[in-house]
Order: structure tokens, then sequence, then C-alpha cells
């Protein structure tokens, strides 16, 4: 959720000219992955509650983001994406290799390419 909402909010600040397009496919993947974890969710196969708010750490970086302008805001997003890409890129990794439910594990493991795809975009923000 939080790369989602904090990408929304970079395109509402007229980034700089890498920010804008990679929160443009920010918005577009993590709502496609979203999506699908929510259909394993609701199908059956993963026993697990899919949040409906965003918690409040992450609830505080996007009021961090809101109140930032220019290039402290892209600075700010930049790092922020960063970080919450090598964590995902972790955690991913970790279950697509040793997760518990073989339908979870999958997903993972499909979804990890796109993950460290965007850390690697990520990394190239400036």
């Amino acid at each position: 959720m939080f790369e989602i909402q904090s990408s929304e909010i970079a395109l509402q600040k007229h980034p700089d000219r890498d920010t804008r397009p990679f929160a443009s496919k920010m918005i577009k993947d993590h709502t496609k992955t979203s999506k699908q974890l929510k259909s394993l969710v609701s199908s059956g196969r993963v026993k697990a509650e899919v949040p409906t708010a965003i918690d409040a750490g992450h609830q505080g970086k996007l009021d961090e983001l809101r109140d930032l302008n220019g290039k402290p805001f892209d600075e700010a997003y930049d790092k922020a994406q960063l970080k919450g890409h090598e964590e995902a890129v972790g955690l991913f990794r970790a279950y697509a290799q040793n997760g518990d439910n073989k339908d979870l594990k999958r997903w993972a493991a499909k979804t990890l390419p796109h993950l460290e795809h965007h850390l690697a975009m990520a990394e190239e923000l400036k």
C-alpha cells in the first residue's frame, strides 16, 4: 500500500524526470500484485488477512512526503522507495525459498523478479 500511496503523492508533486515514470510504474505494478494477493486470500488458498489500512509507521512516512515539495520531496521519495524495495525483495526472496504455503510461495517466487527490477530502478533514481 505504501508504494502505491506514496507514488500517487509523487505524481501530484510534479516530480523530477526519473521519478514520474517510476511512480507510474509502481502504481500499476503494485496494484496488480495487490489484486493477485487478495485473490489468493479470497480463494481460500492462503489463510491470511489482507490489511485494509496502512500501518502507523508508513502513514507517518506518507504524511512527511505530503509536507515536502521539490528536491526535498524527490530525495525523500527516492530514499523511501529504495528502502521499501530492499525490504520487499528480502521478504519475498525468503518466502519464495522457505515459505510454508505452496500457493503463496509460488506467488512470491513469481513476483520476486518484478520487485528486483523495481529495486534496480529505485537504485537509479537521482
